[in-house]
């Protein structure tokens, strides 16, 4: 990718194939329509796209083909009530009265950056059109900034470019960042430039504001991975322990531990603010791939989880129904003073929730079309 030459054009706002208007996430409808309204949806094509944000109950996921397209909570795979940031997924794209809805969503890869040169996606992962989502992620379309998020994306690339993005991101969930004389909070585009310049310097910064090449430090590559020997046994149950002791020589560091428990509490404890559940697990595993070492008896796994009683309200009449499972996602961490694994919930919903919201804009367009 070029440097593109300081007369170059901004980055155009993507285009809606069926209106030609423009769309952008401000624009893009937040919500959709209740399952009981008209089947007023109609299919304008399939399409794959890259996670950029997502909220409560719903997200948008950019696309080469639409631009950034909404994915309500009803278009996800069953069993799961969000996506994450940087997540590859395929969707069937609906029109309808409020804009573009994402339908029957499937994910395809953890992170788009493992597609970058598969000859199979790598023409679609340009860093061009990363540096469009970017710039459409942090609301900077416009003008010299847009062509600015484009310079630093082809100098940097897209890595470095999307680690800074994310960093901003979780900036801006904490509560944001003030500017220098503290009148003001940072916009994102104000935060992802300030992390810009923090990393490459502010002379830097400022030679690719003005389309000049910058003189950047090489970056330092990871440490590859300590190789142990390979043995020709595999690790079995009763013997793993002398795998973990070799393993503890070089212990790697874990960025994300992510969590789904699906099941029923004995009992709910609101205190406050604050709702606690109690679950075990005892098994037994679903089938596991050959050669995972597993005991002959599951051990009892006590979870405790946490839940805001705000997240609690959403789901505490349908839990009643003794039919009907909680489906937590959290994150975890291990209690030793209780013996158990301590679960902080981000999204609770459950499985007949789930069920009725699935209902939605993909259903009443097929029920449509057959009509």
């Amino acid at each position: 990718m070029a440097d593109a030459p300081t007369n170059s054009p901004a980055l155009s706002p993507p285009k809606d194939h069926v209106t030609g208007e423009t769309v952008s996430v401000a624009d893009a409808p937040t919500n959709p329509p209740p399952a009981s309204s008209p089947p007023k949806y109609r299919v304008i094509g399939q399409t794959t796209g890259i996670v950029i944000v997502f909220y409560e109950d719903h997200g948008f996921i950019f696309t080469p083909d639409f631009g950034p397209v909404v994915v309500p909570l009803n278009a996800l795979p069953e069993g799961r009530t969000r996506l994450d940031l940087g997540q590859y997924v395929s969707a069937r794209i609906y029109k309808g009265r409020h804009g573009l809805y994402a339908g029957r969503v499937r994910i395809l890869a953890q992170q788009w950056r493992r597609l970058i040169g598969n000859r199979r996606h790598g023409s679609t992962f340009t860093p061009d059109f990363i540096a469009a989502m970017i710039a459409d992620r942090l609301d900077e379309t416009e003008g010299e900034r847009s062509l600015v998020v484009w310079r630093i994306v082809a100098h940097i690339g897209v890595k470095r470019a999307w680690a800074v993005l994310k960093e901003t991101l979780q900036i801006e969930a904490q509560g944001g960042m003030p500017t220098e004389d503290g009148t003001r909070q940072r916009t994102l585009g104000g935060i992802f430039f300030f992390l810009i310049k923090e990393q490459i310097g502010r002379t830097n910064f400022y030679l690719i504001k003005k389309g000049k090449k910058p003189v950047l430090p090489p970056v330092q590559a990871e440490a590859a991975p300590a190789q142990v020997p390979a043995a020709s046994q595999s690790i079995l149950w009763a013997t793993r322990g002398e795998s973990i002791k070799l393993a503890r020589d070089n212990v790697g560091k874990a960025h994300t531990v992510k969590v789904t428990i699906i099941g029923r509490p004995e009992s709910v404890i609101e205190r406050g603010s604050t709702v606690m559940l109690m679950m075990s697990y005892v098994g037994p595993l679903p089938p596991l791939p050959k050669g995972i070492p597993v005991p002959k008896e599951l051990p009892k796994t006590t979870y405790v989880v946490y839940v805001a009683a705000k997240q609690w309200k959403k789901v505490a009449e349908a839990i009643k129904d003794p039919e009907d499972n909680l489906i937590i996602e959290g994150y975890q961490i291990w209690d030793a003073e209780y013996d158990a694994i301590a679960v902080y919930t981000t999204a609770i919903t459950t499985k007949l929730q789930q069920r009725a919201k699935k209902q939605g804009p993909a259903d009443q367009a097929d029920q449509a079309k057959h009509a």
